[in-house]
């Protein structure tokens, strides 16, 4: 049994530590200012459509873009018109309430998850893959900033 010896090396300069620490917390801290002020001017744009448009509108065009896309037949595109007139109602209701930006957004989630919950039940299982598809395709124009 042998004994082992370590040898550490020599300390190194550590003042660079603090620079570096407060360096790296100027970033993030811009970062996320950045962040919030570009989460804030998405909320001004979706309180925009909201203050322009009826629910009624958004609902119809909604479902509309549906039908084309799902090929829904005239009941079934009934149905999703109500579920698309509810949520945008109640999606217009709470980004016009002027509630925080988080706490709306965690709010607009649940509804779109009930939404989702509620098409599920309405649409056949080839219709509801699609509208998964349609959903992506949505938010993906939706944040490159084309028009729908």
């Amino acid at each position: 049994h042998q004994d082992v010896i370590m040898i550490y090396p020599a300390r190194r300069n550590t003042t660079r530590g603090p620079l570096r620490f407060w360096a790296l917390f100027a970033f993030l801290l811009i970062t996320l200012c950045a962040g919030s002020a570009l989460a804030g001017e998405r909320m001004q744009k979706i309180q925009t459509v909201f203050k322009e448009t009826t629910p009624q509108e958004r609902a119809a065009n909604q479902t509309e873009l549906m039908a084309e896309k799902l090929n829904l037949d005239a009941a079934t595109k009934e149905t999703i018109h109500a579920i698309n007139l509810d949520t945008t109602t109640k999606m217009g209701e709470l980004f016009l309430a002027g509630d925080g930006k988080f706490s709306t957004l965690r709010k607009a989630k649940a509804l779109s998850k009930e939404k989702d919950k509620a098409l599920k039940e309405a649409l056949t299982p080839e219709q509801y893959e699609a509208w998964g598809a349609l959903k992506k395709e949505i938010r993906s124009k939706r944040e490159s900033g084309e028009t729908i």
